[in-house]
């Protein structure tokens, strides 16, 4: 992918980040929270991995990986299962 096209879909990523974390405010359910808060989480990762490509600093490509596992498995995981009983 050329660098004029990566760095168009990181600005598309960047643009639903700041859209999710409208919805973030406006959430009352607390699984639809979890939900978006993941959803956020992956456009982070995404960027992360975007730059990672385009930059070649291993740094980001753990800051993705560990996003990834993280924020938009693990921790979503764990607390919609306590909040749900």
């Amino acid at each position: 992918m050329n660098s004029a096209a990566l760095e168009g879909f990181i600005k598309i990523f960047l643009v639903l980040i700041l859209v999710s974390a409208a919805f973030i405010t406006t959430r009352r359910n607390i699984t639809s929270f979890f939900r978006t808060y993941s959803i956020q989480s992956l456009f982070i990762a995404i960027v992360a991995l975007s730059l990672f490509f385009q930059e070649k600093v291993q740094v980001l490509l753990y800051v993705a990986l560990l996003t990834l596992v993280s924020k938009v498995i693990f921790i979503p995981l764990i607390l919609t299962h306590e909040a749900v009983p």
